[in-house]
Protein backbone atom coordinates (compact mmCIF):
# COMPACT_ATOMS: atom_id res chain seq x y z
CA UNK A 1 0.00 0.00 0.00
CA UNK A 2 1.25 3.39 -1.00
CA UNK A 3 1.03 6.64 0.46
CA UNK A 4 -1.29 8.11 -1.54
CA UNK A 5 -3.79 5.16 -0.89
CA UNK A 6 -3.52 5.84 2.56
CA UNK A 7 -4.04 9.31 2.15
CA UNK A 8 -7.13 9.00 -0.33
CA UNK A 9 -8.50 6.27 2.23
CA UNK A 10 -7.82 9.08 4.99
CA UNK A 11 -9.60 11.66 3.04
CA UNK A 12 -12.58 9.86 1.95
CA UNK A 13 -13.05 8.34 5.75
CA UNK A 14 -13.16 12.08 7.12
CA UNK A 15 -15.43 13.27 3.91
CA UNK A 16 -18.01 10.44 4.87
CA UNK A 17 -18.06 11.26 8.70
CA UNK A 18 -18.45 14.68 7.51
CA UNK A 19 -21.52 14.78 5.74
CA UNK A 20 -23.39 12.16 8.66
CA UNK A 21 -22.46 9.53 11.43
CA UNK A 22 -22.16 6.38 8.96
CA UNK A 23 -21.30 2.42 10.44
CA UNK A 24 -18.36 0.58 9.07
CA UNK A 25 -20.47 -1.05 6.46
CA UNK A 26 -21.46 2.23 4.98
CA UNK A 27 -17.84 3.42 5.17
CA UNK A 28 -16.67 0.00 3.11
CA UNK A 29 -19.05 0.97 0.81
CA UNK A 30 -18.28 4.22 0.04
CA UNK A 31 -14.83 3.41 0.27
CA UNK A 32 -15.37 0.56 -2.15
CA UNK A 33 -16.67 3.47 -4.50
CA UNK A 34 -13.84 5.64 -4.21
CA UNK A 35 -11.76 2.85 -4.94
CA UNK A 36 -13.23 2.62 -8.27
CA UNK A 37 -13.31 6.03 -8.94
CA UNK A 38 -9.40 6.67 -8.28
CA UNK A 39 -8.41 2.68 -9.57
CA UNK A 40 -6.23 2.90 -5.90
CA UNK A 41 -7.49 -0.55 -3.59
CA UNK A 42 -9.12 1.68 -0.78
CA UNK A 43 -10.84 -1.39 0.55
CA UNK A 44 -10.19 -2.38 4.32
CA UNK A 45 -10.68 -4.51 7.56
CA UNK A 46 -12.05 -3.24 10.78
CA UNK A 47 -8.71 -3.82 12.20
CA UNK A 48 -6.79 -1.42 9.29
CA UNK A 49 -9.85 1.59 10.15
CA UNK A 50 -9.29 1.23 13.31
CA UNK A 51 -5.72 2.36 12.39
CA UNK A 52 -6.88 5.03 10.16
CA UNK A 53 -9.16 6.60 12.96
CA UNK A 54 -5.86 6.74 15.56
CA UNK A 55 -3.61 8.02 12.44
CA UNK A 56 -6.33 10.59 11.44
Amino acid sequence: MSKREALIRYSAIIKTLKKNPSTLKEIEQDLALQSELHEYNLKISKRTFQRDVEDI
